[in-house]
């Protein structure tokens, strides 16, 4: 199966702990042993590694998993429709608040417990105060507005009544850019990848109040993204790169290598950062920062509970969310765009050449015991996934799932969303 191709391929990556699968793909050499020869291109914001992903300058990027389905619909500008094989992790995103928003929440709380349904109760008290007393609104910070992030905070929020677009500002940065925002006073609360969450504790700049898994257990982050056209030209260069992927998630999680792997990460080439910091936010650990939420939480997930796996019904609920926020504002097909946008078939490809079980249905529940909406190969365990306020989507149950939204902004009917059970 040698030759996968002739020219090298670039692939961008973001400044994030959870590039490191692509990374240590590159420099553990299982790009190479697929046949890739691959250039790894450090990349400052989302939009640029969309255009250039568009554009061909990249062949395939770390990307948010929501652009992926978000390329498909007709109004987010993108040149060119994105697909993935590979989910590259899940949770690893923090919520961040300034230190006077905190001590805010403290007072708030009492001693109730801190956990997502409390907070979102303390805040919604906070933001009341600020309306009646015509004070500047909360001014929320997110990477893109098809993000995980975006669509965390907004869920958060809005399950407390609180409406994320009149009550407060969400304001779009770049990942490496929100810990001086916040310093600076740009930003009162922020959510994003680590290690900036690690790192505006570190600077006592912030405090993480709360993780992604507080509000989704689970919650999908990033894929390996590659255009459509560039998919069907090169399905043996494709399956190869997940292939790579695959090995390089099974040497990265492996206790004995997550000292290399760190100093990997931390270097100038790839991350730029401490190593403790890197440790800190790969390993759930303090090391020299001190303890925090993040510490502890199987925050990122690179692995176990088939985290690689493309769940057709992850693109769906994403979809689910870009409609709810106003961000569809025509008829879609919303079958059609997860079921072109999310190519669980060359994941199977390249999992059955290594021998990797994998599940045999595209679709899962998520936020119920009983997850799985069919059959699994052998050997399949996949955990539970929570919602931290009880709801479960099912996308058997599409409409009444959307129907349920105390808080939205809805610009189609359901009946445009082209979904059938």
């Amino acid at each position: 199966m040698g030759g996968y191709v002739s020219d090298k391929l670039r692939i961008g990556f973001m400044r994030l702990s959870d590039a490191a699968p692509i990374i240590i793909a590159k420099e553990k050499g299982f790009f190479a042993q697929n046949g890739l020869d691959v250039e790894l291109v450090r990349e400052r914001s989302w939009a640029v590694m969309r255009d250039k992903l568009a554009g061909g300058r990249l062949q395939a990027g770390h990307v948010l998993a929501p652009m992926v389905p978000a390329s498909w619909l007709a109004n987010t500008f993108s040149i060119e429709k994105l697909v993935t094989a590979f989910s590259i992790n899940l949770n690893g995103n923090g919520i961040t608040v300034s230190k006077l928003l905190r001590q805010q929440i403290h007072e708030q709380l009492d001693t109730a417990p801190y956990n997502a349904k409390n907070v979102a109760k303390a805040l919604k008290s906070i933001i009341r105060e600020r309306i009646l007393t015509q004070a500047e609104a909360l001014k929320i910070g997110v990477v893109f507005p098809y993000s995980s992030h975006n669509y965390a905070m907004r869920y958060w929020l809005a399950s407390e009544g609180i409406d994320p677009d009149r009550d407060v500002r969400i304001l779009v940065s770049n990942p490496d850019q929100l810990v001086e925002e916040m310093r600076n006073g740009k930003v009162d609360i922020f959510c994003v990848g680590e290690p900036w969450n690690t790192i505006a504790m570190a600077e006592d700049v912030g405090y993480p109040i709360l993780r992604s898994r507080d509000i989704w257990t689970h919650m999908p982050e990033k894929v390996l993204a590659v255009g459509h056209g560039w998919a069907q030209q090169n399905p043996r260069t494709h399956r190869a790169m997940v292939k790579s992927l695959l090995l390089a998630v099974n040497w990265l999680t492996r206790a004995d290598h997550l000292e290399e792997a760190i100093d990997i990460l931390a270097s100038t080439s790839y991350l730029g950062l401490d190593v403790g910091v890197i440790a800190s936010s790969l390993l759930q650990r303090a090391g020299p920062v001190a303890s925090n939420i993040m510490e502890g939480s199987r925050s990122l997930i690179f692995q176990e509970n088939h985290a690689n796996f493309p769940w057709r019904s992850h693109a769906l609920w994403f979809l689910t969310q870009m409609a709810r926020w106003g961000q569809i504002d025509q008829p879609i097909n919303a079958r059609t765009i997860v079921e072109h946008a999310y190519l669980p078939e060359v994941y199977r490809d390249a999992a059955n050449e290594l021998n990797i079980p994998y599940p045999e249905e595209d679709y899962r529940l998520d936020g119920a015991r009983s997850n799985i909406m069919g059959k699994l190969s052998d050997d399949i365990e996949i955990a539970d996934t929570i919602f931290f306020d009880g709801h479960c989507f099912n996308p058997r149950q599409l409409t009444s799932y959307m129907e349920s939204f105390m808080r939205h902004n809805f610009k189609i009917d359901l009946q445009d969303f082209g979904w059938s059970g």
